[in-house]
């Protein structure tokens, strides 16, 4: 059975393909996103894109020490060989996919040959998380996209050599917002210029509204702060505290896996690697504007006093 198809300007487009490119359109959004949260340091720029593409496809990295050099780690995938009885790996050996000549080989003993980290909680992929709300933003975009070519239909203008030409000058008058138009067409011929209304309800500012919903619970897992000025004034204090609450519950979480990553790499192999969210970030230029704020108005309160 042939696929779908449905025409446009162009020709036609294949609907498979299409909701194929605006799912990957919002995966790479927020792989974007999720990449961009996070910030290393004492690690290069390759190193750092690499553990997020491990953290975002397998949920997991390993850290090991290069051998002959004792400030410097590297990082790899792995497999667990054995287990703890608290189902956590006690034995793993890495996956040297590019054949690097300084991988150890065989098992490695967790926390003492090799560091693991992770990003969730679940030690699950990122990626699968992402993927399950851009199904659903996918699935809105493409209904958005039926419901507004439902509201495009067209004028139907009955028309015979005789008064094709007419008729074409009244439609243009029309089209370029005439305040009045000037004719001599018969009432008949004027009966003919229909507009087929559509019973097709009017639903793209409610979809637009569930996209926002949907991003604003994505961003809410990814720990990143999503509530615009706008919605902040519609939303009471209550309401207001509970998403802030969440949201820095889940940006916590990522912290709290991503430092226990860190400092075991610390402990293990005497190597420091810093690491600093964006939302670290942002609660820091959050204080330094509220003392500049405060700064400004002891200034100006001095003034006034003298």
């Amino acid at each position: 059975m042939s696929r779908k198809k449905y025409y446009t300007n162009a020709g036609y487009t294949d609907t498979g393909k299409t909701y194929t490119e605006v799912l990957n359109r919002f995966i790479y959004k927020y792989y974007g996103l999720f990449v961009s949260s996070i910030q290393w340091d004492n690690i290069t720029p390759e190193q750092s894109d690499y553990i997020m593409r491990e953290f975002w496809d397998v949920g997991t990295v390993s850290a090991f020490q290069i051998p002959e050099i004792e400030d410097e780690v590297a990082f790899a995938p792995y497999v667990a060989q054995s287990w703890t009885m608290y189902d956590t790996p006690k034995e793993v050996s890495l996956i040297n996919h590019r054949n690097a000549p300084f991988f150890p080989t065989g098992s490695l003993v967790v926390n003492k040959d090799v560091v693991l980290g992770y990003f969730l909680d679940n030690h699950r992929p990122v990626s699968e998380m992402v993927k399950y709300y851009c199904t659903k933003l996918a699935d809105i975009e493409m209904t958005i996209r039926t419901n507004l070519a439902q509201q495009k239909l067209p004028w139907i203008i009955n028309v015979n050599p005789a008064n094709k030409d007419k008729m074409e000058d009244v439609l243009d008058q029309i089209m370029n917002n005439q305040p009045v138009v000037f004719t001599d067409l018969t009432d008949d011929e004027l009966a003919s210029f229909q507009i087929n209304e559509t019973k097709t309800p009017f639903l793209l500012d409610k979809l637009t509204d569930e996209v926002k919903v949907i991003e604003g619970e994505l961003m809410t897992m990814l720990g990143v702060d999503n509530m615009n000025v706008e919605k902040k004034e519609r939303l009471i204090t209550d309401e207001a505290t509970a998403n802030n609450q969440e949201i820095n519950m889940n940006a916590n979480s990522h912290e709290r896996r991503l430092t226990m990553f860190t400092d075991k790499i610390q402990e293990v192999f005497g190597v420091t690697i810093g690491v600093i969210s964006s939302k670290m970030d942002t609660e820091a230029e959050q204080e330094d504007t509220q003392e500049g704020n405060t700064g400004s108005l002891s200034d100006e309160n001095e003034k006034e006093d003298k």
